[in-house]
């Protein structure tokens, strides 16, 4: 098991928002082993409605951090599976509720810098307007962003993806 400090620098040195970091920096500061080692020591998983967690720093909960690596592996699945000769595609949706415009931003730039093109809604929409468009865009993959989750959504078959 790694040391709580080797978790602790490791998110110091990957989280970018100065508010999740100040919020990880308070928790060391005060010596709050047992709130650093909740959101540090475990990830957050997909679960049956997608990523789904507090919106609050650390590697257990919704941030920009953990949206952004959810986005880079969802990238790369994306990649490994693709078949086709055009570019792999995925539709972004949010709803209007507390951090779904950020979240979905740091997705599209995560999907972009993976070579993946991104059909984005320019405002909020409903959940359904998500699969809709994948399968009218023909897309590899959706992604709606709402309140406190990101839901995966596939073109054929189960939103789950294999281990």
């Amino acid at each position: 098991m790694e040391p709580l400090d080797t978790l602790i620098q490791r998110w110091l040195e990957w989280d970018q928002d100065p508010s999740t970091r100040r919020e990880i920096e308070k928790l060391q500061a005060d010596k709050d082993d047992a709130g650093l080692e909740k959101r540090l020591r475990e990830r957050i998983q997909f679960g049956t409605a997608g990523l789904r967690g507090r919106m609050q720093a650390g590697f257990s909960c919704m941030n920009s951090l953990t949206v952004i690596q959810a986005s880079q592996g969802l990238a790369k699945f994306i990649k490994a599976t693709h078949r086709g000769t055009e570019q792999p595609s995925v539709v972004i949706g949010r709803d209007a509720r507390h951090n779904s415009e950020k979240f979905a931003f740091l997705a599209a730039n995560s999907f972009e810098a993976e070579g993946i093109h991104v059909w984005w809604y320019d405002d909020v929409n409903p959940t359904p307007f998500v699969p809709f468009a994948v399968l009218l865009k023909k897309a590899d993959a959706g992604v709606m962003v709402t309140a406190s989750h990101l839901k995966i959504l596939r073109k054929r078959g189960p939103d789950q993806f294999p281990d």
